[in-house]
């Protein structure tokens, strides 16, 4: 499986917390799923295969593990772990 990291493809927009170059629409639609804006993460990856986008992202609190099945537009997978302090 291919994966790269999403947060070095991407320069945060300080004024709008948004990708500059557009955003992935599989990390769109994770994000939209969990609830979280791109400017809360502090990680993020995201690989390809067998049809499906594998994305990890984490926030301050919670670290996330969702599956993107993409031309169905739909999530098959998605777990949390809370963020160890």
């Amino acid at each position: 499986m291919n994966v790269q990291n999403i947060l070095d493809a991407y320069t945060s927009c300080p004024d709008h917390a948004a990708p500059r170059a557009g955003m992935h629409p599989a990390l769109a639609l994770a994000l939209d799923y969990a609830g979280v804006s791109f400017r809360e993460l502090t990680d993020c990856t995201l690989g390809y295969g067998g049809g499906l986008y594998e994305i990890r992202f984490s926030t301050a609190w919670v670290h996330y593990h969702v599956f993107v099945d993409l031309p169905a537009r739909s999530v098959p997978g998605f777990l949390t772990e809370p963020v160890q302090v």
